[in-house]
């Protein structure tokens, strides 16, 4: 089986939390295009969970279901290329370094398909597994691609293409499922206080990229 590499997004392949970029833009582009609609759900949700009275999964959930249809294909490209100038180009580096020993290259993340899937190809990564959008599932299947749920769909990704996890680059804790599968390396990117503080207390070994 190829050897794979499993890259984080937000925090680790670029500097920051993507999606709070996406709400944003797609707050100030339905302001611009007179969809006032759109713009009064997102900042209901995001005041839910700004009060605590919602969970960031179904606040994510929410939406992407109103902002799906609105931003298509040209909208989707003028996003990413407002994120991709916040790469991390020392782990992008390091990234481009594996795939020298031919393994693959899979950018799995919390974030939606719909522009992480740009984003792997606009990096010219091999795949991707990520949260999916609304329409692709019922409302009572729909899950974030974040911690176990991550880990299990990850792997059945690798799975399902005939790969094997070898190495996983991160900078959260909400990745220990995935940090404690079996693998030749577990690299750990800027990682805060409390993931060092959880890898410790699981016992996971771990190099960490500066």
């Amino acid at each position: 089986m190829q050897k794979a590499i499993v890259i984080d997004l937000d925090g680790t392949l670029l500097v920051i939390n993507t999606f709070k970029h996406y709400i944003g833009f797609v707050g100030k582009l339905a302001c611009q295009k007179g969809r006032l609609d759109i713009a009064v759900v997102l900042a209901f949700w995001v005041g839910l969970r700004k009060c605590r009275w919602v969970t960031h999964e179904r606040m994510k959930y929410h939406i992407l279901k109103c902002s799906e249809h609105f931003m298509d294909k040209h909208r989707l490209d003028r996003f990413v290329d407002s994120i991709v100038p916040f790469l991390n180009k020392k782990v992008y580096e390091n990234a481009l370094a594996y795939r020298k020993q031919h393994y693959w290259l899979c950018l799995s993340t919390a974030a939606p398909i719909s522009y992480a899937s740009l984003i792997a190809q606009r990096l010219s990564l091999d795949s991707v597994c990520a949260t999916p959008m609304p329409s692709q599932t019922g409302s009572r299947m729909w899950k974030e691609n974040v911690k176990e749920t991550k880990c299990k769909n990850t792997l059945q990704h690798l799975n399902q293409n005939g790969l094997q996890l070898a190495a996983l680059m991160t900078d959260h804790s909400d990745d220990t499922p995935l940090l404690k599968v079996a693998k030749e390396e577990n690299i750990l990117v800027n990682p805060s206080i409390k993931t060092l503080k959880m890898v410790n207390q699981n016992h996971i070994v771990y190099t960490i990229l500066k």
